[in-house]
């Protein structure tokens, strides 16, 4: 019988939040692509961040070993998904409560990118 020996990971806990976060929101994407779909604007914002966030969760599991290509794939894929929701801010008719939506998503968005990117060496 021999013995398996997981190493744990190689990212801080800050990395792993910012990667749960990153997953939320590319679940968010997904869930409002699906309610997007019926127009061609809603149907090309739709695909877009289907996309991003497929190249987040295919990014994640070797973003959460600490591969610098994936957190940074995962930093830019969200920061890209949350542009599509920056046109909330600049439509007339556009809900409060989907504007606020999207700043939410505009934010968590940033807090991900600044969580997941590799820091520079510390002196």
């Amino acid at each position: 019988m021999t013995a398996t020996i997981l190493s744990p990971p190689r990212t801080g806990p800050a990395v792993r939040t910012g990667l749960a976060l990153a997953v939320l929101l590319a679940l968010a994407d997904v869930a409002a692509g699906i309610a997007l779909v019926g127009d061609a604007t809603g149907t090309a914002v739709a695909v877009f961040g289907g996309l991003m966030a497929l190249a987040t969760l295919g990014a994640l599991p070797a973003a959460w070993r600490g591969t610098g290509w994936a957190l940074r794939t995962v930093a830019a894929t969200r920061l890209l998904g949350a542009l599509t929701a920056v046109p909330a801010f600049f439509v007339d008719d556009v809900a409060p409560g989907l504007v606020l939506a999207a700043a939410v998503t505009v934010v968590a968005a940033i807090v991900v990118a600044v969580l997941v990117l590799p820091r520079g060496a510390r002196s």
